[in-house]
């Protein structure tokens, strides 16, 4: 299990589901329950003790008297664990999230013991009352005991990161929904707001039909580098099919679904299958059809047979990326906080010299990112990648960083040989100079590297910018796939087309996925499926 650490007075606690099929009797009664479970060893480890808990609520099939959660309470803390009277009743609520009339019942178990919930208790009984009510309508005497927990929490003032992110999933619930903004504020003088946070902050926004709100807070997301969850572009569908069903103006229904289609290709999200469907029916009300299909090396749709947009980097974008770049994205303090002046000063002067270069390798990057088990391996690795390039007549710089010459020296003489090798400071951000090389040296210059740069182009504010940048970088960038043991190198080539949601005249191309994964990295690699979506012949 987990351990995760909040607030001073309780330890709360994250247990992934175990293998062991067990049994229990039906009815409920702790020690018959125990007795019926021998696989159990109730002495061995504070996991079992977590396990327990977990057990003994899921086999519940009525809701439990008080006696019953006493016995269940006291069976728990009487076993040697790090559970104790602080955090066993988080502990429990915890467990019944998904299941509010549990959570109810043993709010009123520890009111009848004049027991008082402590705060993290309270953060996991909201948790429970959004588990139950996020996509049903709320009685108004639930919002009063929502309002009447987070009240509890709002009272103290500052809060912690894990206690504002849970009063947010009690207010989101409620008319006073706004007031989660000032709690996401709060959030952000320590800390980055979660994917779930943001989402469902935005989700309320709306469904209230404060899409200001909503756009600013998305915005935010994406710049964080922070995909929303699906729910953000369901709840955007149907705020858009309210207005339809107000206004019944298909030319404006068509407007707000591309309002957020753009976004979505904008940013490069990649939408769950579940979610592109919603788009799917709603374009449905003015004509139009979707179908899952795939997509050729080529560029060409399976389903409507049209060729998606081919990237084309005009010189003059080119030019314009090149002026500005290094201005408004390399020279910023954050990025040389951590680089001194003569390491700046001893590249540049390199680049004068021995610039331009047909290809730019990111050296560690390269060597970590097929075997990373010794400074020998790392070594052929990039050796090999260098000497690819070289064979062809290619001008090589590699960067890396100054503990790579503790790498086997003959290695590192070779690559020294065949490139151009710099090196800065192990503290040092490579990935600047590695772009500032690349962009330098001219619009056909290869990267090879695996990292997406992603940061850096979401740095530049013109959105114009932002796209001859994406356009480059799909252009020019190698990724190895894979180097065989004779030193072959195989490696994943630019592609041929934009890999993300576009339009063109015959309609829209919308990357998918099959389910939504929170934090799954942006990839330059196309997707296995589309969604082609066009106005019926």
């Amino acid at each position: 299990f987990r351990i995760i650490r909040g607030l001073s007075r309780s330890i709360l606690f994250e247990i992934t589901k175990s293998n062991i099929r067990l049994q229990a009797k039906q009815s409920f009664c702790t020690d018959k329950i125990l007795r019926k479970i021998p696989e159990l060893n109730l002495e061995s480890s504070v996991k079992t003790n977590h396990e327990l808990v977990e057990l003994l609520i899921s086999k519940l099939e009525s809701i439990p008297d008080n006696k019953q959660w006493e016995d269940l309470r006291n069976t728990v803390l009487n076993e040697k664990s790090l559970v104790n009277k602080n955090n066993i009743d988080a502990i429990v609520v915890s467990f019944c999230k998904h299941k509010l009339d549990l959570t109810k019942s043993y709010i009123k178990y520890l009111k009848s013991n004049k027991i008082e919930p402590n705060i993290a208790t309270i953060g996991k009984i909201l948790i429970s009352y959004n588990a139950h009510y996020e996509n049903k309508d709320i009685p108004k005497k639930e919002v009063a005991a929502i309002l009447e927990w987070c009240d509890k929490l709002l009272k103290l003032g500052t809060l912690d990161v894990n206690t504002a992110s849970r009063a947010i999933h009690g207010l989101i619930l409620t008319p006073r929904w706004k007031e989660c903004l000032k709690l996401l504020d709060m959030i952000k003088i320590t800390s980055k707001p979660s994917i779930g946070v943001y989402s469902i902050v935005i989700d309320a926004a709306f469904k209230n039909s404060e899409i200001d709100i909503g756009w600013k807070l998305f915005d935010e997301m994406v710049k964080l580098e922070i995909q929303p969850h699906c729910s953000v572009f369901e709840t955007w569908v149907n705020y858009c099919l309210r207005n339809y069903k107000k206004h019944k103006d298909g030319k404006h229904l068509q407007k707000d679904l591309e309002e957020m289609l753009h976004a979505i290709a904008a940013n490069d999200v990649r939408i769950s299958k579940h979610a592109a469907m919603h788009f799917v029916q709603a374009f449905e009300n003015i004509g139009w059809t979707g179908t899952t299909s795939t997509v050729l090396k080529s560029g060409i749709c399976q389903s409507c047979s049209k060729k998606l947009a081919q990237i084309k980097l005009l010189v003059k974008d080119f030019k314009k990326l090149q002026e500005v770049f290094l201005k408004r994205v390399l020279i910023r303090k954050d990025v040389f906080l951590r680089t001194n002046p003569v390491e700046i000063e001893k590249f540049h002067e390199m680049l004068k010299k021995t610039a331009p270069y047909d290809v730019v390798i990111d050296g560690l990057n390269v060597a970590f990112g097929i075997r990373n088990k010794n400074p020998m391996e790392m070594a052929d690795t990039l050796l090999n990648v260098v000497q690819y390039f070289t064979d062809q007549g290619k001008k090589v710089l590699v960067m890396g960083r100054k503990h790579m010459t503790k790498w086997p020296q003959n290695k590192l003489a070779y690559i020294r040989e065949k490139a151009y090798v710099f090196l800065t400071e192990d503290l040092s951000f490579d990935d600047p100079f590695v772009l500032q090389a690349a962009i330098t040296s001219g619009p056909k210059t290869i990267i090879v590297s695996r990292d997406l740069m992603r940061g850096h182009r979401f740095l530049l504010e013109d959105p114009d910018l932002r796209d001859i940048f994406k356009k480059w970088q799909l252009s020019n960038q190698y990724q190895v796939h894979y180097v065989d043991k004779s030193g072959k190198v195989i490696f994943v080539p630019p592609s041929k087309f934009i890999p993300s949601a576009q339009k063109n005249e015959y309609g829209w191309h919308i990357p998918i996925v099959e389910e939504f994964m929170p934090n799954t990295p942006y990839s330059l690699d196309p997707p296995e499926e589309w969604i082609c979506l066009k106005p019926k012949s």
